[in-house]
């Protein structure tokens, strides 16, 4: 057994590249959603996956004003204009929320976050 041996690879170190710059954003549903998804319980915020970045993994995250249950849900826009939803993170905690997307494809996208009601009312379970 050799001790001081040279390992040698045959293929070149690998590249880095950039991240997308990150982006920040502030909405606000109009309404708590307590389970229903519509213009009036949802916020939307829509940007662009760039191509000709490193985008390893898209991590969306959310934190109430006030103790809120936030849902977020990813949604990529398709080719016909509309919008299909590919990953959602529905913890139930109600300080933050954190929504982790691995190796999104350019093009347009959307988060949607909708809130419900920091304590369920009297008589859920």
């Amino acid at each position: 057994m050799l001790r001081d041996a040279r390992l040698r690879f045959p293929w070149p170190p690998p590249v880095l590249v950039t991240p997308q710059p990150t982006l920040r954003a502030s909405v606000t549903p109009a309404s708590p959603g307590v389970g229903v998804r519509n213009e009036l319980t949802t916020a939307l915020y829509e940007f662009d996956v760039q191509s000709g970045f490193d985008n390893a993994r898209l991590l969306a995250g959310a934190v109430p004003a006030l103790e809120a249950d936030i849902d977020l849900f990813l949604h990529q826009q398709q080719p016909d204009g509309t919008w299909r939803q590919v990953q959602a993170a529905e913890s139930g905690r109600l300080t933050d929320e954190l929504l982790a997307f691995e190796r999104p494809p350019p093009g347009g996208t959307g988060w949607r976050c909708t809130t419900g009601p920091a304590r369920p009312p009297r008589g859920w379970t």
